[in-house]
C-alpha cells in the first residue's frame, strides 16, 4: 500500500511540473526571440575573432593582438553605429590601472 501511495505523489507531480512547464512556455516570451540577423551574423564574428586571438596567444604572436584589436573595434562599431575614440579607451584603462597600482 505504501508503494501505491509514493507512485501517486510521483504522477501528480510529473503532471503538475508538466502543466506549469508548458503554461510557462506559452506566457513567458522567449529572449531569443528578440534576436535578429544582424545579432547573430555579430556573434559570429566576433566568435571568430575571439578564435583568432586564442590561436595568436597559443602560437606566441602576440604582434598580430593589435590587428584583431581593431578588428574588434571595426565590429563593434559596424554593428552598434557609433565610433570608437580608442585614444579616449586607451586613456581610460590607463585611469583604471593607476587606480588598482595605488590600491
Amino acid at each position: 500500500m505504501a508503494n501505491f501511495l509514493k507512485s501517486r505523489i510521483c504522477n501528480s507531480m510529473v503532471a503538475y511540473l508538466t502543466i506549469a512547464s508548458f503554461t510557462t512556455t506559452l506566457l513567458v516570451p522567449l529572449p531569443l526571440m528578440a534576436l535578429d540577423i544582424n545579432a547573430i551574423n555579430f556573434g559570429i564574428k566576433m566568435e571568430k575573432i575571439v578564435e583568432k586571438v586564442k590561436k595568436a596567444i597559443d602560437k606566441g604572436e602576440t604582434n598580430k593582438l593589435v590587428g584583431y584589436m581593431f578588428d574588434f573595434k571595426q565590429e563593434v562599431e559596424q554593428y552598434t553605429g557609433q565610433k570608437i575614440d580608442i585614444n579616449k579607451s586607451i586613456d581610460q584603462a590607463e585611469k583604471e590601472a593607476r587606480a588598482k597600482a595605488k590600491r
